[in-house]
């Protein structure tokens, strides 16, 4: 019997520590295609920090089980930062983000991510170096 085109897309639901919800996000990456590589879109919701959600395009490449995720978006922080230790005089708004991240999948459908999540702060000359780690579940 054969898959119809809606049946082959790829969701993934992953947690991430630090990343471009500053201090951790749930997320939800749905890919385009039905090959597991190329464009995805992200939705986040940034947990215990002053930005409530993360939207994002990404593009992934590389085998199966290893993959190169580079993505932009923006952010919505809903208030200054300016109390966290490593990030502070981010003023309220959108910002840009964005990821260059390793990506594995396993055959299990378990999802493992690191890398860079740049973020555009109050000006274009701004860029605010930051990591971030994911864990979660690819179907």
């Amino acid at each position: 019997m054969a898959m119809n085109s809606h049946a082959q897309k790829s969701f993934s639901v992953y947690g991430e520590l630090l990343g471009n919800g500053l201090n951790a996000s749930v997320n939800i990456d749905y890919r385009l295609n039905s090959n597991k590589n190329g464009i995805g879109v992200r939705l986040g919701y940034a947990l215990g920090s002053d930005i409530d959600l993360i939207g994002m395009v990404n593009y992934l490449i590389g085998s199966e089980k290893h993959k190169l995720e580079v993505g932009a978006g923006v952010m919505n922080i809903s208030r200054m930062l300016n109390d966290n230790i490593l990030i502070e005089n981010i003023s309220k708004g959108l910002k840009l983000t964005g990821s260059v991240v390793y990506r594995y999948h396993a055959d299990s459908g378990f999802l493992f991510r690191i890398g860079w999540t740049p973020i555009v702060a109050d000006n274009s000359e701004t860029l605010r170096f930051w990591l971030g780690t994911s864990v979660g579940w690819r179907f």
